[in-house]
């Protein structure tokens, strides 16, 4: 019964942010929607979590993407796109899961604070939710590196080292008897450097502290090399954790796992835990004294504290895959999918973080 619970209540938080019941008198919205908004949510049943959504408002119709974290009693993320409408500030509905009615109300405020309550009569649930608009503006970009339109060529990744741009392709290519990476070279200003072959094929999530590479394995290692492909050390992670991205600088290592950022130092010795309420499993860096991580089209800006202060929105249908910096500057690799070509295009944009 729990699991019917918990999946009806997902269905619960989405509707609740993303429709409203039709009427015939032409109500105006009365608000500003456009944006992201994130709040907390709990019910009667002990389940609870947050919800981080992106708006796109059309006078009263809006549509975006919403992610809701349930943190008990199971951790768990429901990442999906939503539409409805807004009316005189108000966002109601009522609507039927598997012959379950779900009810609820909630209120827009001063175009930036959201609440309401929500009502499952058959199941007994009852609860309330609250939530804010971020600080949300358009990403200010300049583009660095674009693939070309013919190319059936892929991304696996970026990295910033030795004062130029490594852009890593897949698949690997059989060169004497050896599967090897393709790399592209650039320099900061995005002029082709170099082409040349990586050994090892690095899988999953690497990263770059400017002088060495670092690989997070999906078995939860990380293996350093050097420029060359040379391993220079390899390090467990021993805690039973889940790991979805690594970066890193000179002196540390930062592992984003759900609800954590686990600070430590090269040799995976703890120093510090940032607990986060709205990380996903995305692209992730530390920048200065910030952290920035990535979901769909979004670049997150977060603080030391773990609290979210902005949201830089990219161009429709782009995806961030990786994010990358020389603690200077930020750079973020963009897929997209261009349907006159048939194939997956990827734009490397600096991102200017100061607006």
């Amino acid at each position: 019964m729990k699991f019917n619970k918990l999946y009806v209540f997902t269905y619960l938080l989405i509707c609740t942010l993303s429709s409203c019941e039709k009427d015939n008198n032409n109500s105006l919205p009365e608000c500003d929607i456009n944006g992201v908004w994130i709040g907390e949510w709990e019910s009667n049943q002990e389940i609870n979590g947050t919800f981080c959504a992106n708006v796109i408002q059309n006078i009263t119709d809006f549509s975006g993407n919403i992610v809701i974290r349930i943190n008990e009693p199971d951790d768990g993320y429901y990442n999906l796109n939503f539409g409805g409408t807004v009316k005189n500030k108000n966002v109601e509905t009522i609507i039927n899961v598997r012959g379950t009615d779900i009810v609820t109300k909630s209120e827009i405020n001063n175009d930036s604070l959201v609440s309401g309550n929500f009502d499952v009569p058959d199941l007994s649930v009852h609860g309330t939710f609250i939530g804010k608009k971020l600080l949300t503006t358009e990403a200010i970009l300049t583009e660095i590196y674009s693939s070309p339109q013919d190319s059936e060529q892929y991304i696996s990744d970026f990295i910033y080292i030795d004062n130029s741009l490594w852009v890593f392709t897949f698949p690997p290519e059989w060169i004497d008897d050896v599967d090897k990476t393709k790399v592209y070279k650039y320099n900061l200003d995005g002029r082709l450097t170099e082409t040349t072959h990586y050994q090892p094929v690095l899988y999953n999530d690497i990263a770059s502290d400017g002088q060495y590479i670092w690989n997070l394995t999906t078995w939860n290692t990380i293996f350093k090399y050097d420029t060359y492909g040379n391993k220079i050390d390899s390090l467990e992670i021993t805690e039973n954790l889940e790991i979805y991205s690594l970066a890193c600088n000179s002196s540390n290592l930062f592992l984003l796992s759900s609800t954590k950022i686990h600070k430590t130092d090269h040799s995976l010795g703890p120093v510090d835990i940032i607990n986060t309420e709205y990380t996903f499993p995305a692209a992730y860096i530390n920048y200065k004294n910030y952290h920035l991580y990535s979901s769909g089209n979004i670049l997150y800006k977060m603080n030391s504290k773990g609290k979210l202060i902005h949201a830089y929105i990219f161009p429709d249908e782009r995806s961030i895959t990786d994010i990358e910096t020389n603690g200077n500057r930020v750079w973020c690799l963009v897929n997209w999918f261009d349907r006159n070509s048939g194939n997956d295009n990827y734009t490397i944009y600096e991102i200017d973080l100061n607006n």
